[in-house]
């Protein structure tokens, strides 16, 4: 237990100072989105909420306790929600966008690396309980949430009024009901994934 909390504390403190240092850091060229802004991504939700799961799991194991299992579901959650993050960057963004700009400074970090540590605690060093089918749906729950939320301030509010641009491109040729089936079915993919190589 002592690698998995190394490894919590570790992603928990470091995603956190990621954060931070946009709220407070002044110097005028930042690797990541200023203030309150950056809460509209959510590659920062994601990885905040990882980092929450990751610093309080961190902190029980290295206090000699396990987490119990209501923190693993939870934790279980967190984990695809960062995954959806990494796989949307490698497969989609990152080719829209260029992976340069997507893994540089502080991008390397939150899509890449953050992610995959917090896959591999969560699915080989904590094997407190075993997920159920039903259970593995709540994996679903992040993306629901955030692709409504988006499409809502993309589509329906729109950036004229207060709204969100297009940042991930999802409405790209008008194609946000293909974007947002095809982002419940990966992360539906990515809730299979995880349990099945957390319940081995």
């Amino acid at each position: 237990m002592l690698i998995a909390a190394i490894l919590n504390l570790g992603i928990g403190i470091y995603t956190i100072y990621l954060v931070a240092k946009g709220f407070f850091n002044d110097q005028k060229k930042l690797d990541w989105a200023k203030g309150w802004k950056s809460m509209r991504y959510f590659t920062t939700l994601s990885n905040v909420f990882s980092a929450i799961l990751c610093l309080i799991a961190g902190i029980v194991e290295i206090a000699g306790g396990q987490p119990g299992n209501g923190l693993l579901l939870v934790k279980y959650v967190s984990c695809v929600s960062v995954m959806v993050t990494f796989v949307t960057v490698m497969a989609f963004l990152g080719p829209i966008y260029g992976y340069k700009s997507q893994l540089s400074g502080a991008g390397m970090w939150v899509h890449l690396f953050g992610p995959l540590l917090a896959l591999i605690v969560f699915a080989f060093l904590e094997k407190g309980m075993k997920i159920s089918a039903g259970q593995a749906l709540l994996g679903l729950l992040p993306t629901i949430i955030y692709g409504t939320f988006y499409l809502y301030m993309v589509i329906i509010r729109t950036e004229a009024r207060g709204g969100f641009e297009d940042f991930y491109a999802f409405n790209r040729g008008g194609k946000w009901p293909i974007s947002f089936g095809a982002m419940v079915v990966g992360t539906g993919v990515l809730c299979v994934v995880v349990t099945v190589l957390h319940n081995l």
